[in-house]
C-alpha cells in the first residue's frame, strides 16, 4: 500500500571554515571563521518541504601572562526560523604551581530545533514520532571550574582532575521568523 514504502529526505549541508594564528607574538593569538548549516526535507513523512539554515561567525583570542591564560570568543548567528543571541565564552587557566592548575569558564549557548524535531511524523505498531512545529529553541548558560593535579616521579604519575559545572537551560520565549 502506499504507506508501505516512503522517499522522505532529509539534506544537510555543512560548510565549515576557520583561521588562527597561535601567536601573533608571544602573548597573543586568535582564531576566526564561519559555519554554515543548510537543512531541507521533503517527503509523504514531513509536512510540507521545510527548510532551516543556520549561519555563523565566531572570533576568538587567547591571551597568555606569565601564569594566567584568558580566552574570550564571540560567536554571532543568525537562523532562518528562529532569532538567535549573540553567544559569549570566557575561559581562564590559572598554572597555580608546577603540579597544580585551575581553570574556570562560563559560555552561553544557543539551540534551534531540527527539521525532524519539527515536521517529521512517523507513526506505525513500533513508532510514534511527531514533530513539534511549535518548539521554541533554548538557550543556555554553562559555568565549569576544574583543576588538575599532576605528581611525577621515576616510577609513577598520580593526576587528579575534579571538575565541576552548573547548566541553566530555558527556552527563548522569542518570535520565531515569519516563514
Amino acid at each position: 500500500g502506499d504507506a508501505d514504502q516512503d522517499t522522505t529526505r532529509f539534506n544537510s549541508t555543512n560548510i565549515r571554515s576557520s583561521f588562527y594564528d597561535e601567536f601573533l607574538d608571544d602573548n597573543l593569538g586568535y582564531s576566526l571563521g564561519i559555519d554554515f548549516n543548510l537543512d531541507n526535507g521533503r517527503g509523504g513523512r514531513i509536512d510540507g518541504s521545510p527548510k532551516i539554515d543556520d549561519y555563523a561567525a565566531y572570533l576568538s583570542t587567547k591571551y597568555i601572562y606569565d601564569y594566567l591564560t584568558i580566552q574570550p570568543a564571540v560567536r554571532y548567528i543568525y537562523n532562518t526560523k528562529y532569532d538567535a543571541p549573540l553567544v559569549p565564552a570566557l575561559n581562564l587557566m590559572v598554572e597555580i604551581t608546577n603540579e597544580l592548575t585551575a581553570r574556570a569558564s562560563y559560555a552561553k549557548g544557543f539551540r534551534a530545533p531540527s527539521l525532524k524535531e519539527l515536521y517529521f511524523f512517523f507513526v506505525d505498531a513500533s513508532h510514534n514520532i511527531r514533530g513539534n512545529q511549535d518548539l521554541e529553541a533554548e538557550s543556555s548558560d554553562a559555568y565549569n571550574l576544574g583543576f588538575t593535579y599532576t605528581s611525577v616521579n621515576e616510577k609513577r604519575v598520580l593526576k587528579l582532575e575534579p571538575n565541576f559545572y552548573f547548566n541553566v537551560i530555558k527556552q527563548n520565549h522569542i518570535s520565531k521568523r515569519q516563514e
